[in-house]
């Protein structure tokens, strides 16, 4: 949404051509160890570079000089070229096995298949992996996951050894479907904490008995299941603690789209924070089934929480209840619900009945808003800002939530006057948009040349609107989304330290303007990390930010 601008800023009237960057790619330990797999490749080859990459995952993770690295916590990075990842294919034996910490396997360019067999997991992250000063955590990003028992299996204590430490595992941007079981399944051993972030993937048709995302909690747990899209499982999301422990489970579920699941989602026994999540369109998967939206079976001095949410599940013909919460309390506070009772009903703590107004509300289904919907603005942002936390096991985790489904921006107040906006429902109606236009894939991989890069990007808004664009540098992968252009309540930290100018002018008659960000980096790293953020500015004094993008410089 626009909101009050009150600040005064300097406008540029034209566009701004800055100085090339020249970006610092840091001491080697800064950039993870790059090494090569392609389906076309040998497992003869040095593995080193795009063009003699090893031909599998196995030779890789088992190559000396990985094992030696991993062995002393220092991170590695896997790149997986284009193709289909199979024992018919490319000789590739699953499970992956993956420690929690130190390796990032992910897509060199889109295009990168795991596909296996009905009775096999296609990744297992199985072990805690070596800590060290400079060890990130393990990332599985930009991969289809086909035709496995699950797809992901995150068990650090399956290996039997003890916890290092909270483990916190990335599953990101992958396309989950077609498995036998389970997209994703997540189990914290007793004696282990985790802070999983499961964020911006599509995971999908596993049916007729199979899980979208499983958590099941036996230790201190506290993942982010955050801007996802979740359809057609049996059941989209399930997150239990098994020990019944009271303040040990806190799952944090935010900003999906979720539908067409028999039981779109259920929580058992924990605290979970269920958050700007659009929950629709239940539907049997066998016959004659009650449909469900959110169910929560509580425990004494466990609460969900439940608020700024759509849940909207017609009839399907054999009953529909959109939130059935038994055993202990609910807070249910600003939520569009089709037919909610008790604490959630219409015209109690902010919640509505009204049509929501989808851009789709039919197979195939399109859960984003229209620029009508009546649910725009009506959510509660004391749900959405920071200092709100949640403390699991003893241990503060934050509980804001500052990005919509599309990784937008949501809940800004460019007044400062500590009045924002929020909308119901995982995607937040936003006018202005940065993309690539060309130079980048679908991945965010930018190609490097001799040190140098060159792409260009499109952003929209309202035509004759101001532009400005930054980026900033890397930072870790922190269930926290930290958005460098917004403090708390959303105001404009123009702070050059870590925002650096990359062009600026005004938005064109058709809603949109290019610009260019081309630049060196000195010295050459094997791959680096830069974020693209822009603000788009209207001189009546409306104004907003754009989504971040994230680019990975690939030489």
């Amino acid at each position: 949404m626009k909101r009050s601008l009150l600040f005064a800023v300097v406008l540029f009237t034209a566009v701004t051509a800055f100085a090339q960057p020249t970006l610092p790619g840091g001491p080697w330990w800064q950039v993870p160890v790059k090494f090569f797999v392609s389906p076309g490749g040998s497992d003869a080859n040095a593995g080193t570079t795009s063009a003699a990459p090893w031909k599998t995952i196995g030779r890789a993770l088992g190559d000396p000089t990985v094992t030696s690295f991993l062995g002393v916590g220092i991170p590695v990075t896997i790149n997986l070229m284009p193709g289909e990842y199979s024992l018919a294919s490319n000789g590739e034996l699953f499970p992956i096995a993956l420690p929690a910490r130190n390796v990032s396997l992910e897509a060199w360019a889109p295009g990168v298949v795991f596909r296996g067999f009905p009775d096999t997991d296609l990744i297992v992250v199985s072990s805690p992996g070596v800590p060290s000063s400079i060890s990130t955590d393990t990332v599985i990003r930009g991969i289809e996951l086909t035709n496995g028992d699950r797809a992901i299996e995150i068990d650090p204590g399956l290996s039997g050894g003890r916890s290092v430490g909270t483990d916190r595992v990335h599953v990101l941007q992958c396309d989950i479907h077609d498995n036998s079981r389970d997209g994703i399944k997540i189990i914290v051993e007793e004696g282990w904490r985790g802070e999983h972030v499961i964020e911006d993937n599509d995971v999908y048709n596993h049916t007729p008995s199979g899980w979208g995302i499983i958590l099941d909690n036996f230790g201190a747990s506290s993942s982010v299941i955050r801007s996802n899209r979740l359809y057609d499982n049996e059941v989209n999301v399930q997150i239990t603690d098994w020990n019944e422990a009271v303040g040990v489970c806190a799952p944090r579920v935010q900003s999906n789209l979720i539908w067409e699941g028999e039981w779109n989602s259920i929580f058992q026994f924990c605290s979970p924070w269920i958050v700007n999540n659009t929950l629709a369109f239940a539907r049997p998967h066998s016959s004659g089934q009650h449909v469900y939206g959110v169910i929560y079976n509580g425990t004494t001095g466990e609460q969900m929480t439940l608020a700024n949410n759509i849940i909207w599940n017609p009839d399907p013909g054999f009953g529909a209840t959109d939130v059935a919460a038994t055993g202990t309390s609910v807070v249910c506070d600003s939520n569009d619900i089709l037919l909610g009772t008790g604490p959630c009903a219409p015209g109690v703590n902010g919640n509505t009945n009204v049509n929501p107004q989808f851009v789709l509300p039919a197979a195939p289904y399109d859960l984003h808003l229209l620029t009508t919907s009546p649910v725009i603005g009506l959510g509660n942002p004391a749900f959405v800002h920071p200092p709100l936390s949640l403390t699991v096991d003893g241990t503060g985790v934050p509980a804001d939530l500052r990005q919509d489904v599309d990784l937008d921006p949501r809940a800004i107040d460019f007044g400062k006057n500590g009045t924002a906006s929020v909308d119901m429902g995982g995607d937040e109606v936003t006018e202005v948009r940065l993309s690539p236009a060309s130079g980048v894939d679908a991945l965010g991989n930018l190609l490097v040349s001799g040190g140098a890069f060159v792409s260009t990007y499109t952003i929209t808004g309202r035509p004759g609107d101001t532009y400005l664009v930054f980026y900033s540098f890397s930072f870790a992968l922190d269930p926290d989304f930290n958005n460098l252009f917004l403090n708390p309540y959303g105001n404009v930290l123009l702070d050059l330290a870590a925002l650096q100018p990359v062009a600026s002018g005004t938005i064109g008659v058709g809603g949109s303007a290019t610009f260019s960000f081309n630049g060196t980096l000195n010295p050459v790293p094997d791959e680096f990390e830069v974020f693209l953020q822009g603000v788009v500015l209207t001189s009546p004094g409306l104004g907003d930010a754009t989504n971040r993008l994230r680019l990975e410089l690939n030489l």
